[in-house]
């Protein structure tokens, strides 16, 4: 009986440890579990882990195929449900390709991607840049945290369909939006927009908020087209076309 009772002891404690999150670790110098983001990822648990990501250019991309089309995604949050994912800050850790010219605007190629197969769930992204591909950020499935981040050198900052929150985030040198989105909530918190054609376009976005940001020498503000929410404690410098256009309430 206390056989019994002792085996069954062991049995739980292992099943509740197997349940844990992991913290991955990804450097360029082998140091790390991997030295590719994504392997990290497939790595990863349905739920819960933590990827901690080295200083460094992460250029590895993999191809992926689906009834849209062919795509090219660095980072892909496939079947996992919460992920985290934690860069050394926005001028160390840089996913995308460092050479000018690589993805042309009108490519599926995408920095960081919750899409397709994506499992719900949050995708928080800290303190990393994501630069020289197509589209920065692509979410459709679960929500985005996005926190400390920099997009830069893209045709499209982020594009979600899904609940967003960013926070002292820049997005710079963006040829077309900084921020595309369709969804039920969007908060932007301290984010500059440096150089791009639009700084944001929400689309029937109930809740939106636009607060403490700035935008310097980009062409429109914004767009809100049938979204409630506010934009306060925002400045412009150098706006060489319209400010925010609103329509419908």
């Amino acid at each position: 009986m206390v056989r019994n009772i002792f085996c069954f002891l062991l049995w739980f404690c292992l099943i509740g440890n197997s349940s844990y999150a992991t913290t991955w670790f990804v450097e360029k110098d082998g140091s790390g579990d991997f030295t590719v983001i994504q392997d990290a990822v497939d790595a990863a648990a349905v739920t819960g882990d933590t990827i901690m990501v080295g200083p460094g250019w992460f250029e590895e991309y993999r191809e992926y195929s689906f009834s849209a089309g062919d795509y090219q995604i660095y980072v892909f949050k496939t079947h996992i449900l919460d992920l985290t994912l934690i860069g050394s800050g926005a001028n160390e850790t840089f996913i995308g390709s460092s050479k000018d010219g690589t993805w042309g605007y009108n490519e599926n190629c995408r920095g960081i991607s919750a899409s397709f197969t994506a499992g719900d769930g949050q995708f928080w992204i800290e303190g990393v840049t994501v630069a020289g591909v197509s589209r920065g950020i692509v979410g459709t499935k679960g929500s985005f945290e996005i926190v400390d981040c920099e997009i830069r050198d893209c045709f499209r900052g982020v594009y979600v369909l899904c609940p967003t929150r960013m926070v002292g985030c820049t997005f710079r040198d963006i040829g077309y939006t900084g921020i595309i989105a369709n969804t039920d909530r969007v908060s932007l918190n301290n984010c500059n927009f440096v150089d791009c054609t639009v700084g944001f376009n929400f689309t029937t976005t109930p809740n939106v908020t636009v607060a403490s940001c700035s935008f310097l020498g980009i062409g429109d503000v914004g767009v809100l087209y049938f979204c409630s929410g506010e934009m306060f404690n925002c400045t412009t410098s150098g706006i060489w076309n319209t400010g925010v256009s609103i329509t419908g309430s």
